[in-house]
């Protein structure tokens, strides 16, 4: 930043025409060699939030970087589009730039938030070149730096008008200095255009899905065993991810014979063919590996903790947990674009999984009134997120976790949430395949129509 000063209009145009747009074409042009496309959006996330970027791009006057900044934007999302296998249109153009908190994958538009990355730098170190460098410099470029101060006002101007602030005084000197601030106000703009020019509810549903907690865990993964994403799962995880069509609208069903919509949301509420239970015993049995991991004594799917109607509130039951009291684990997915509940879903981030968490607290209210057993509704939604009655499991798990592996307990926590989310997506985009693309196994065969017909084939071939 300070050395820009002290350098001359035509050796920075020079410099950005010349040198940095050649290597950095030459980056995009080496990273779409990549064939694998989670390893290919790696790097491509690492890229565009690199620091010194940032800093590159904080240092030099608008002028200079307005054509430079567009054909950036263009670039990265036309890497996103064949990283996907689809052309973007405008909204999923919006939601590639938003934060990841904000539903989004990340990839910060730089057109937007270059007002919050200038706007930040500037009111940092203002009072130190105004009271050192301006006085005390003896080769420092005051041309420039006049031009950059008033390009500075400029920004701010057209930041207060993006998110539709009437006077800088309304944010607070702390907030002018932190560019997450600054990036969270503009996100939130984004985000309530995004949701408001949504043309149904099922997209209003899905993006409220993408903000939830931990959701975006896949999104971090990297390439290791137990995270690795195929191309084909990572593509399709996307298009769910950014409401991209993945099939033909007047597609049927092949386990239950209803019409898929193009976007594939029945996919994964889908009742017939187990795969919702294959989903739920996923997670179920993860959790359970890493209680023994931890130290716990545990038992899977524990009967007769309800004596009087039998039922089984425990897909985990673990010894003195909370409270050194038995702890039951009820392990539940649930998606937020069900029809049922899309309604309720579209308002509010999390509304899925608390209506499940409701359901079973109601359920099991007499085990949970005698206080003998600690009840965990452990709900997880469809596009990953986790509910605050699981986040409070994890944080437990990851602090026993620490003493055994001597790994700090943040790190813990994100590793499992990203497992939790690849393996509910690795599900997701499995069910998907079966029901949209591939021959139906004979095992997915339980419709009525199916099952009779085999079950006789099979007994006249055994006779």
């Amino acid at each position: 930043m300070l050395g820009s000063f002290v350098i001359s209009f035509q050796k920075t145009k020079i410099w950005l025409s010349q040198t940095f747009k050649k290597k950095y074409k030459n980056f995009l042009n080496l990273l779409r060699k990549f064939d694998h496309k989670q390893s290919k959006w790696r790097i491509l996330a690492y890229f565009t939030g690199y620091s010194k970027f940032q800093n590159l791009l904080r240092s030099i006057p608008q002028k200079y970087l307005q054509d430079f900044i567009l054909e950036i934007d263009k670039e990265i999302l036309n890497l996103v589009s064949e990283i996907v296998e689809s052309p973007l249109n405008r909204f999923q153009c919006n939601q590639v730039s938003l934060p990841i908190s904000f539903g989004g994958l990340g990839v910060l538009c730089l057109k937007t938030y270059y007002l919050a990355i200038k706007s930040t730098l500037w009111s940092q170190i203002s009072n130190v070149l105004f009271s050192q460098l301006v006085v005390e410099g003896k080769y420092f470029n005051k041309a420039y730096f006049s031009e950059y101060n008033s390009d500075y006002f400029l920004i701010k101007k057209n930041f207060l008008n993006f998110v539709g602030l009437k006077s800088e005084d309304e944010l607070s000197p702390i907030a002018w200095r932190s560019q997450r601030l600054l990036v969270e106000k503009i996100a939130e703009k984004k985000f309530s255009e995004l949701y408001n020019n949504s043309t149904s509810k099922y997209h209003q549903a899905r993006l409220m899905g993408c903000r939830a907690k931990a959701a975006s865990g896949w999104i971090f993964s990297s390439a290791a065993p137990y995270t690795r994403l195929s191309n084909n799962e990572f593509r399709v995880i996307a298009s769910f991810w950014l409401g991209i069509p993945l099939i033909n609208s007047h597609t049927k069903c092949r386990l239950c014979n209803k019409i898929i919509d193009s976007f594939g949301a029945h996919t994964i509420t889908c009742n017939y063919g187990g795969s919702l239970v294959k989903r739920h015993n996923y997670i179920r049995n993860f959790l359970f590996r890493k209680c023994k991991q931890a130290g716990y004594i545990v038992e899977l799917e524990k009967k007769h903790v309800c004596v009087k109607d039998g039922s089984k509130p425990a897909d985990i039951w673990v010894q003195n947990l909370f409270d050194n009291k038995p702890t039951a684990i009820d392990v539940s997915i649930t998606s937020p674009t069900q029809i049922k509940i899309v309604n309720d879903c579209r308002k509010q981030v999390f509304a899925a999984a608390k209506l499940v968490e409701k359901e079973k607290k109601e359920k099991y209210a007499p085990l949970i009134e005698k206080g003998e057993v600690c009840f965990i509704p452990f709900v997880a939604e469809a596009y990953g997120g986790i509910s605050a009655e699981a986040m409070k499991f994890i944080k437990r798990l990851a602090s026993d976790l620490r003493d055994r592996t001597r790994q700090p307990a943040s790190i813990i926590i994100a590793n499992l949430m990203k497992c939790i989310s690849i393996r509910i997506w690795k599900s997701n985009v499995e069910a998907f395949n079966i029901r949209a693309f591939k021959p139906i196994p004979v095992v997915y065969l339980v419709h009525p129509f199916f099952s009779f017909p085999f079950c006789i084939f099979f007994v006249f071939m055994f006779l």
